[in-house]
């Protein structure tokens, strides 16, 4: 697997596709012990963030590691040490205990594509992609992309994110945060880079096209050091043993598997079902991600319209069968209904369909029958008291991966918590304020 982006340039992004995204870091709040009133105002926050978005965007929530020795440096920060030997040998003590474990935080961020101006600025972008990719195959060091197209690309990002409320910090991410997020990909759990600080905003040497020569990724589905399984295994059952993926690169071999979120319910509770939040309270790292297709009240309405329009002529499609009409129908019909109902409430309203994906990993090749995957599993079944049916649909089988994380530790830092209540990402829910419930009105 080859790096997918060939330049950056501050918060801005190109493809090898042709596409131009830009990356924003998102301020996060701890959910997982904020008050009802609190959670009531992150959703609304984060309602009024996702009106103003159109068409695809994605929401990063990453785990990046914490050194142990920043953490004692932050816990003698203007303490005179040569004055008191008893808290010198605390900060030494508390050094060694944290070496021995898995520290990591979390960060969240929000990645909007950039239109193109035109069809001829698209079809433009596509051949500087091909051309760029031609290059590298020949072994040359493809073109940078202009300075001017660089201006004309951050100004754009600039003046998107200047429409957006400022009811969530949002900030452009650096060119080095966009590095890591990709080297923290490829590289889970194994000499994972740290996350640059904020005032190491250090730029890319060659103005940003040298991330077209950075290192590439093996992976292997099923493999344990490069090895698939063998014959026997391949076949009958054993062929869903072993739905993980191992990437190999230069600094070792991770282990990681992924699960989406293939149902939801009808109807849940808020506060009280947020079950990005409580990924937190797990004791190994979760990395989740929401692709989000955004479509505006009006062109959702028309197709609620028709929608209706269907539905209405199925009782009559019923009236000759003894047991009557389907309760499914009566069910979907009233839902249709109250999205209606919502999508008209005013012109800023917007239909929001979303696909969650999580990843675990570990760089352990042992087998374990009680994995992260597992423990994933069960809590969505456990920790949020949903009212309805819901599934994690896994792309790793249950205690058959060998990606077992070791036990971590939360550090009480601030803007490690996912971003806010996990009620916002789909589709058309929102708080009633007569029962304090949030309707699903279509899947994930």
């Amino acid at each position: 697997m080859k790096m997918p982006i060939r330049h950056v340039a501050g918060n801005v992004v190109w493809t090898v596709h042709g596409t131009v995204w830009a990356l924003y870091r998102v301020q996060g709040v701890d959910q997982v012990h904020s008050s009802k009133s609190a959670k009531l105002r992150r959703l609304k926050a984060l309602e009024a963030l996702v009106k103003k978005l159109v068409g695809e965007s994605m929401w990063l929530s990453l785990c990046p590691q914490v050194d142990p020795r920043a953490v004692v440096q932050a816990m003698t920060e203007d303490i005179d040490m040569a004055a008191s030997d008893e808290y010198t040998q605390v900060a030494h003590r508390v050094l060694d205990r944290l070496e021995g474990l898995e520290l990591t935080g979390r960060t969240d961020w929000l990645a909007v594509p950039l239109p193109a101006a035109g069809r001829r600025q698209r079809l433009t972008d596509m051949a500087g992609a091909a051309k760029a990719e031609v290059a590298l195959q020949l072994g040359l060091l493809p073109a940078p992309i202009s300075r001017k197209d660089e201006v004309r690309r951050l100004a754009q990002a600039a003046q998107m994110a200047a429409t957006w409320p400022g009811t969530v910090a949002i900030r452009p991410a650096s060119e080095a945060e966009i590095l890591w997020i990709y080297g923290h990909s490829a590289r889970r759990g194994v000499l994972e880079p740290l996350l640059p600080t904020p005032d190491a905003l250090r730029g890319l040497v060659n103005r940003g096209r040298t991330v077209a020569a950075l290192g590439q990724a093996v992976l292997t589905e099923g493999a344990i050091d490069g090895t698939l399984a063998d014959e026997v295994e391949r076949r009958g059952p054993g062929v869903f043993k072993r739905r993980w993926l191992e990437v190999a690169t230069e600094h070792g071999a991770s282990y990681q598997s992924f699960l989406t979120l293939s149902e939801m319910p009808e109807a849940f509770r808020f506060p009280g079902s947020e079950y990005l939040a409580a990924l937190d309270t797990f004791d190994f790292p979760v990395d989740w991600v929401v692709r989000l297709n955004v479509t505006p009240g009006t062109v959702a309405e028309a197709k609620t319209r028709r929608k209706a329009r269907d539905l209405a002529g199925q009782p009559e499609e019923w009236a000759h069968d003894p047991a009557g009409v389907p309760a499914s129908i009566g069910k979907a019909a009233d839902s249709l209904a109250e999205n209606r109902e919502r999508l008209t409430a005013s012109k800023g309203e917007v239909d929001v369909r979303a696909m969650v994906a999580f990843c675990v990993w570990g760089r352990a090749r042992r087998r374990s029958s009680s994995g992260p995957d597992s423990s994933l599993r069960s809590s969505a079944a456990t920790t949020t008291p949903w009212t309805g049916r819901s599934a994690v649909r896994s792309t790793s089988s249950t205690g058959c991966c060998p990606a077992h994380a070791p036990r971590r530790r939360w550090l009480p830092t601030r803007n490690t918590c996912s971003p806010g209540t996990s009620a916002w990402p789909d589709r058309g829910r929102r708080p009633n304020s007569a029962t304090n419930a949030v309707r699903c009105t279509g899947g994930s």
